[in-house]
């Protein structure tokens, strides 16, 4: 129901495989997971975010991208700090 939605985020169905996605109008991010009003309070406030060890992560990640832990779930993903890209898979190194 979309109305569990946080604010600025719509489902979607890809024509191509039938699954359901969701975008974020405003920012134009996409994710195949539901986000939670918890998902709107933490992108609002970045520094909720618990990253993790984001001096090593620059050392190995290529350049933008942090591994940063999702407060919610406890699982790490990445993010890239200068396009809003996220990932579940590590970004490959420099």
């Amino acid at each position: 129901d979309e109305n569990d939605l946080p604010t600025g985020w719509v489902e979607v169905v890809d024509p191509d495989s039938g699954d359901t996605y969701y975008v974020n109008e405003v920012d134009d991010r996409t994710s195949w997971e539901k986000p939670t009003k918890e998902e709107e309070i933490a992108s609002a406030n970045p520094d909720m975010f618990d990253r993790v060890s984001k001096e090593h992560a620059r050392d190995t990640l290529p350049e933008g991208w942090v591994e940063v832990v999702d407060p919610s779930t406890g699982d790490a993903y990445f993010f890239n700090e200068s396009t809003n890209e996220t990932s579940w898979e590590k970004p490959a190194g420099k």
